[in-house]
């Protein structure tokens, strides 16, 4: 990986083990969310419940594409410097833990771009949250155990979120 490169790219480079030079991009004249989801569609599925870019149908792709600039809009415009204020983290998790009531990930049973994103967007505030804290969006954290847990997820250099006190539930 290229040191300079945005980390979302990064991300996917090792995600999906795909051979795509930044350069071919030509990312610097490129949005990041474009980039990404170039980087996402010539990459072949590492799991059988992947589906980066949602699919070939219009409908999962317009999906993936909405919760992706969710991210870019609600997200990432925070910098490593400056942290989402306490009022528009419960605004981003609000809208999360109400979408994901009824499922597994943003696109239903796949893992996607989506979940990706906002799984390391939201890393670091999830790492910070009290147990009491997280109570308030179960959804969120079901999704974000599940992705954590996924494999080729989550790196090794990134601390597992806990979300139960009982250390007897953590060896299940």
């Amino acid at each position: 990986m290229a040191e300079g490169d945005p980390w979302e790219i990064n991300l996917l480079k090792a995600y999906c083990n795909t051979g795509v030079s930044l350069e071919a991009l030509g990312y610097a004249r490129k949005s990041v969310l474009a980039s990404a989801w170039y980087v996402a569609r010539c990459s072949p599925p590492t799991h059988p419940d992947v589906c980066l870019c949602g699919g070939e149908g219009a409908e999962g792709q317009c999906a993936v594409r909405q919760w992706v600039e969710f991210y870019v809009a609600r997200i990432r415009t925070a910098t490593v410097w400056d942290a989402l204020s306490r009022d528009q983290l419960h605004a981003v998790l609000q809208e999360l833990n109400q979408y994901l009531f009824s499922r597994i990930f943003m696109l239903n049973n796949k893992l996607s771009l989506a979940d990706i994103l906002l799984y390391y967007g939201l890393h670091r505030y999830m790492a910070g949250m009290s147990f009491l804290q997280k109570a308030d969006y179960i959804h969120v954290c079901r999704w974000f155990d599940h992705v954590q847990h996924f494999p080729n997820v989550r790196p090794f250099s990134m601390p597992v979120v806990v979300f139960h006190k009982n250390p007897d539930l953590l060896k299940l």
